[in-house]
């Protein structure tokens, strides 16, 4: 009797901890994505253009963030395994050309590496209204409600793609076209297929009601894919936007390398890195930068 007690004693112990142990992650990635607050920052610069800490925006800010040089605000919502300081880092370098204030929305990074993954897959599988948004996905849809129509461009790097797509789905289930009629999507790295997404967007832009050709395709999705990227390439379904393997590397462990979160690497090469490494990715593009393509020049791509 006593080691039949003892047994029952057991198991029930590794239960609870495995309950535990489960629930730790589980709740760390509920709080990431639906208690902890969404914070909007403004990407800030010294003298000599180096990256400082971002400024934090008040609530009295974010409703009246102010336009960049092309007449449109500009917000980055950031990937996996992003704290503020590397949210900043790809809004700044996803975010070129363009003179004046840039923004990005800070989707918290959760304790872990399991309840980040666990965060991914609910954006992936599961965020709709139903089963719930993330706060980052509701912090993108009211900047797409409140500067959609005036002037609004979004830039998705990797997961934040999702948070983007996500939003959209959720504007484009109550109609609402037109909405983002003055809005622009870019898509790095995406974990969010691209095709599905500039959809979304025509339909919230009324894109079909615009006459010139030119201008239709200036509304576009325009998407940022290596070749070796395996987060914008598998994950996202998204084609190759070109790229290059290093002399002495190869397809696979390019590829590794990004999932293993290595720095200079074919998932966080994209806008204006500006160093050797990076370029080393892209040395058959002009200027060896990152080639940029509207969503049309894939068409056919399966």
């Amino acid at each position: 009797m006593k080691g039949l007690q003892g047994n029952v004693e057991f198991h029930q112990a590794a239960k609870g901890a495995g309950y535990l142990v489960a629930t730790h992650y589980t709740d760390g990635a509920y709080k990431t994505m639906f208690l902890e607050k969404v914070d909007v920052y403004e990407v800030v610069k010294d003298g000599d253009s180096n990256l400082m800490p971002g400024r934090k925006l008040s609530e009295e800010e974010k409703t009246n963030l102010q336009a960049s040089s092309d007449g449109k605000v500009h917000v980055a919502d950031n990937g996996i395994f992003n704290d503020e300081a590397a949210a900043e880092k790809y809004a700044n370098q996803h975010g070129t050309g363009i003179g004046g204030p840039r923004y990005y929305a800070a989707f918290p990074e959760a304790g872990n590496g399991v309840s980040e993954g666990l965060v991914a897959v609910h954006q992936k599988v599961f965020e709709n209204d139903f089963w719930g948004l993330t706060n980052a996905t509701q912090e993108t849809k009211l900047e797409m409600i409140q500067y959609g129509r005036s002037g609004l461009h979004l830039d998705g790097h990797s997961r934040g793609s999702m948070t983007i797509g996500n939003a959209m789905e959720s504007l484009a289930k109550d109609g609402n076209q037109g909405l983002l009629g003055g809005t622009t999507v870019s898509f790095f790295g995406a974990a969010y297929n691209g095709e599905k997404a500039d959809a979304l967007l025509s339909g919230l832009q009324n894109r079909d009601a615009v006459q010139d050709p030119s201008q239709r395709q200036a509304m576009e999705l325009t998407l940022q894919i290596h070749m070796a990227d395996p987060v914008g390439r598998y994950i996202g379904g998204n084609p190759s936007a070109g790229g290059t393997i290093p002399g002495g590397s190869n397809l696979l462990y390019e590829m590794w390398r990004a999932l293993d979160g290595q720095e200079n690497t074919t998932h966080n090469c994209y806008g204006a890195p500006g160093n050797r490494a990076c370029q080393a990715l892209w040395s058959n593009s002009s200027n060896k930068e990152t080639a940029t393509l509207p969503i049309s020049a894939f068409e056919g791509w399966k």
